[in-house]
């Protein structure tokens, strides 16, 4: 994941902080492992369930918040283009 790395590289270099709103993993183990991979450097993963609460809540704080898509969307619900000549859906 290349968010991942600009996530990792904004908690250490920016002077504000980093937000990646995320959807849970249905293994509670592995979430909790990527969780704490993910935010190891200072920036804080929000739950999609979490997210307008925590959002309003830190609505007047400097930040950057990544919508982390990593995922791909069912395929009914998705935008399907033609990438690397290959059929690929998107969000």
């Amino acid at each position: 994941g290349n968010w991942e790395w600009a996530l990792q590289a904004g908690a250490l270099f920016l002077p504000f902080k980093q937000y990646g709103l995320y959807r849970p993993l249905n293994n509670k183990n592995f979430n909790n492992f990527i969780i704490d991979l993910r935010q190891q450097f200072g920036a804080e993963l929000i739950s999609e369930k979490q997210a307008l609460r925590r959002i309003a809540s830190i609505k007047n704080d400097l930040k950057n918040i990544a919508f982390i898509a990593d995922q791909s969307p069912f395929p009914e619900l998705a935008e399907w283009i033609n990438f690397l000549n290959q059929d690929t859906p998107i969000f």
